[in-house]
Formats: C-alpha cells, structure tokens, sequence
C-alpha cells in the first residue's frame, strides 16, 4: 500500500508541477500569435482548474495518507515546511491569481498590446513565479528531508 501511494503521490505532484509550469509558456506562445490568446488563456484556465488544481489537492491528500501510514513525525521540518508552502501555494493561487486571471482572460479580446492586458499579465506572471517558486521548495523538501 505505501509503494502505491508513493506513486500516486510523485505522479500527482509530477502533473501539478509540470501543468503548472507550461502555462507561462503556453501564454508567450500565444501573446506572439495574438490570434490564439484568448483560446489560449481559455484552455490554460481549464486545465488549472480540472487537471492542475485537483493534482495538487490529491497530492496534499496522499502526502497526508503517507505521513500517517509511514508514521512520519507531521512537526518534522520537511513535512511542516512543505505544508505551509502548501498554503501558500493555495493562498496564492485562490486568493489572488483568479481574479488576475479573470482579468487578463477579459482584456485578451483587445490583445496582447492592451495596457489592461499588460498590467494584468504583469501581475499574473509575478503570481505565476511565486507559486512555481513554492511549488519547487515543496519538491526539494521532499526529495531532500532536510532534517
């Protein structure tokens, strides 16, 4: 049983991570073209909100089965850190990068030379850095264990 949710547990946070990573790039790709912005931010906040975010919730859910049935200390500091940068991570991307979100998706229609567009797009890729750069401490916590 732990072997199988060990898997499920790099798979989940491999197709969070690698999902969340191709957004921005998916973006520039689609700003150079301009006619595919707007599909693309579409499909960009479709696949966050059914494939991205549901990976990293279950990631968080089978990190948890596994510090229970690994009998691992949840005050270790690899399990504590990872857990607040786990809200954060969360926080980030609920509190603030939707509505961000929202309105970059609203001023797509004018285009990737919109000032609208520009500041939004300029506020979604600082959130965008921050919750890839949690999401990347949470993988080296737990790859490393720091003690």
């Amino acid at each position: 049983m732990t072997s199988m949710l060990q898997v499920a547990h790099t798979v989940l946070a491999v197709i969070a991570v690698g999902t969340n990573l191709s957004f921005p790039i998916w973006t520039r790709l689609a700003e150079r073209e301009g006619a595919s912005l707007v599909f693309t931010l579409r499909a960009v906040r479709w696949v966050d909100r059914w494939v991205t975010i549901p990976a990293y919730l279950l990631t968080a859910v089978s990190g948890i089965a596994l510090v229970v049935v690994e009998r691992v200390d949840p005050l270790a500091i690899w399990i504590a850190g990872s857990t607040v940068l786990f809200v954060v991570l969360m926080g980030l991307g609920f509190v603030l990068y939707r509505p961000v979100s929202r309105l970059r998706l609203a001023a797509a229609a004018r285009g990737p030379a919109d000032p609208a567009y520009r500041r939004s797009s300029r506020r979604a890729d600082a959130l965008d850095a921050a919750i890839l750069g949690a999401a990347l401490a949470i993988l080296a916590l737990m790859v490393l264990r720091p003690a």
